[in-house]
């Protein structure tokens, strides 16, 4: 890819670019890649959010990785660092001492043992890397940040999809109702501009079931357990927190419940969200996902060494 030529089209910003642009773009980005790892995308969830938000929040999508493995599905969490916010997926994941996998052998080593695999973007994009100094003195989202998502190169049949933008949820929508491979997707934003299902404001959501006519629908919050008081403490203290039982109050914890119901109602591990959310409740409370946690920390600790 002639990067320096494109530099200018991949930091502009998302709603000066059109859909057939956008189109191109993410067919030559998706080219670059050299290695067909499309088979071990079978029966696996991708959850990610855009970002670009413009709000410091907790690593929503990431954690919500560890509740759908706790669930016993299969998740391939594609992600980065942070280009405008305070921590991005990698950075999350350095902090509570996840290393991503890169090798076909030992994503499938992941996937077996623990239905569970991160992926560092710039592994696979390393022509993008050069442009992460760029993104994050620019200091606004880009249309990498929309466009991200959509280059895991597992090409995942399910996506819980998290976009901040309202112009580009309708492009995305497009490009997830046109991807042949993918099953079923939710597409989430909350009318605050988050890149997540929010449980203080109504959400958006898009609902792609493969053939089917996609539906479109405003969605409030079913049921909330706590204070919904906001938390200054860091993501990681958050997460290992949650994990271990010692925080089921905040709003962090109600986000992930919520989130977690809509990662477990794209791969049809529950039935509605109000399942969903109770599912997500017992798999915390009994210490599921912090087993899962403790796990894939250990295994990627022995992949990587």
């Amino acid at each position: 890819m002639p990067l320096i030529l494109d530099r200018a089209t991949l930091l502009a910003a998302p709603d000066n670019t059109d859909l057939n642009a956008l189109k191109g773009i993410l067919e030559e980005l998706r080219s670059s890649i050299k290695i067909d790892l499309s088979d071990l995308g079978r029966d696996a969830l991708d959850c990610c959010g855009t970002g670009g938000s413009g709000q410091n929040k907790f690593n929503t999508s990431s954690a919500v990785a560890f509740v759908v493995a706790a669930a016993g599905k299969r998740v391939i969490k594609f992600g980065n660092r942070s280009a405008t916010g305070q921590s991005g997926s990698l950075d999350f994941l350095d902090s509570i001492s996840i290393c991503p996998v890169a090798e076909r052998g030992a994503i499938e080593h992941s996937l077996e043992k623990e239905n569970l695999a991160f992926l560092d973007a710039s592994r696979f994009y390393p022509q993008l890397k050069e442009l992460a100094p760029l993104r994050k003195k620019l200091g606004r989202p880009t249309i990498l940040n929309f466009l991200g998502p959509l280059l895991n190169p597992l090409k995942p049949e399910y996506r819980l999809l998290g976009i901040s933008n309202e112009a580009m949820l309708n492009h995305l929508a497009t490009f997830c109702i046109e991807d042949p491979g993918l099953k079923k997707a939710l597409l989430v934003r909350s009318e605050q501009g988050l890149d997540e299902l929010d449980p203080l404001s109504s959400n958006t959501v898009i609902e792609i079931n493969g053939a089917e006519t996609p539906s479109r629908y405003s969605l409030k919050t079913l049921r909330i357990s706590g204070s919904l008081a906001e938390e200054k403490r860091d993501n990681r203290s958050i997460f290992l927190d949650i994990i271990e039982g010692k925080d089921s109050r905040s709003l962090v914890y109600a986000s992930l419940v919520l989130n977690g119901a809509a990662a477990l109602l794209a791969t049809a591990a529950a039935g509605s969200l109000e399942e969903g959310m109770e599912k997500v409740e017992t798999l915390l409370k009994s210490g599921a996902v912090r087993e899962k946690y403790i796990r894939t920390k250990d295994l990627t600790k022995e992949i990587a060494a």
